[in-house]
């Protein structure tokens, strides 16, 4: 790091700023800045060098003083933190992992970056038919990555995972998640039926289209089979949609003394 530092004094006094510190000054640079990578401290000072100030009358000028410890590491961080937000600024979601836009085209909703497969389990009958037409044994739901640019993201992340950035507690357990592409091979087998959100493989065909409250997230059939609550779960969403039911009526009595607080 201390390294680092002197190169930063160089680039300083090459580039005509003044009251630079003297070399013997770069271990207490060093201190100040010991949680900033090398790298991020050259760019910092070339940003700082290169972004003029505002001088007298309003005129833009270039910097003339070096900055403090203190003020090159705000720099790095300001800088740190704007890479950070564009990358979540073009990392996006899409509609399959839970984006919704508002009327203005804004992000309403911003996509997780993961999907949700969710397997059925059929009985076999002594024949070894699959009785597809009996209702699942076992279900069971996990999450797989999205292929849009947030789920490809996370996979980026976890590429780069290793035993000193994996949380301790985890142990020599952890495996990167799936991508939904992988999990419909890993998991496919000849009792049972995968169900993948956002994509076409569904139960009910109606929510492959995302304008479906269950595109983006398993529905009640895949959550708890062809059930007479998952079919009354299903209308009483339409319903709601609809406007010929209010969501608050499933609300418990005291939410909805909450919600209905200053209404006229």
């Amino acid at each position: 790091m201390s390294d680092a530092v002197l190169r930063c004094f160089d680039m300083m006094r090459s580039c005509g700023l003044k009251s630079v510190p003297e070399d013997a000054d770069a271990a207490q640079w060093h201190r100040v800045l010991s949680d900033v990578s090398d790298d991020l401290m050259m760019i910092a000072t070339e940003h700082y060098i290169r972004t003029p100030v505002e001088g007298k009358g309003g005129a833009l000028r270039g910097q003339r003083w070096c900055p403090t410890a203190g003020e090159l590491r705000a720099v790095c961080f300001e800088l740190e933190t704007q890479a950070r937000s564009e990358v979540t600024r073009t990392r996006r979601g899409c509609s399959a992992c839970g984006e919704r836009l508002g009327d203005d085209g804004s992000i309403a909703n911003h996509g997780t970056g993961f999907r949700t497969i969710t397997q059925h389990c059929h009985p076999v009958d002594d024949e070894g038919m699959v009785l597809w037409s009996s209702a699942p044994y076992r279900i069971a739901s996990r999450s797989v990555l999205c292929d849009c640019d947030a789920g490809a993201w996370v996979a980026h992340k976890q590429a780069a995972a290793d035993a000193g950035t994996v949380a301790p507690h985890l142990g020599g357990t952890w495996q990167p998640i799936l991508t939904w592409q992988q999990a419909l091979e890993r998991y496919q087998r000849a009792d049972a039926r995968l169900y993948i959100t956002g994509t076409e493989h569904r139960l009910v065909c109606d929510d492959r289209r995302p304008g479906s409250p269950w595109h983006s997230k398993p529905s009640p059939e895949e959550e708890e089979g062809n059930t007479e609550q998952a079919s009354s779960d299903r209308q009483l969403a339409y319903s709601v949609i609809r406007g010929t039911v209010s969501g608050m009526s499933r609300l418990p009595p005291e939410a909805r003394a909450h919600f209905n607080q200053g209404a006229p």
